[in-house]
């Protein structure tokens, strides 16, 4: 998933699952996990408030979220997070890194350009002029 992902003119609800059956109580364990409940939650609809196209009625950060729920409850073995973190806020995104350091049952590719720190990854890389940077050096440069 990338900062470009789309949000459809649909229901909280729907732009996380698309349609697939997933209990409310676990999005909403996932959401206050993340950050997100509040946001629902001020919302008399909760899960079926509308998002307007592309999101246009959300802040940066609650796309993001959105997009990270939709992945974290997607069936897929791994996940890509290209740039998501970043314009989330620092308690949200810590909570964020700290809940994708406990799942076991996918693999993360997480692009940044801002370091991440509570993550602890099996292997580090940096790319600098084109050029993939010895994990152990770019490991320090974040530091």
């Amino acid at each position: 998933m990338t900062n470009e992902d789309i949000l459809f003119n649909e229901t909280i609800e729907f732009n996380i699952t698309f349609g697939k059956r997933i209990a409310h109580s676990k999005i909403i364990n996932l959401a206050r996990k993340i950050g997100l409940y509040d946001f629902i939650a001020s919302h008399e609809e909760g899960l079926r408030f509308i998002i307007n196209e592309n999101g246009k009625n959300l802040s940066t950060g609650q796309r993001k979220k959105i997009f990270i729920m939709r992945a974290l409850l997607s069936r897929a073995e791994f996940v890509i997070l290209d740039e998501v973190l970043s314009g989330i806020d620092i308690p949200s995104r810590e909570k964020i890194e700290t809940l994708i350091d406990t799942i076991e049952d996918k693999t993360f590719i997480i692009i940044s350009h801002e370091p991440v720190r509570k993550l602890r990854f099996d292997k580090r890389y940096m790319m600098t002029n084109r050029v993939l940077t010895n994990e152990a050096f770019a490991y320090a440069s974040l530091q």
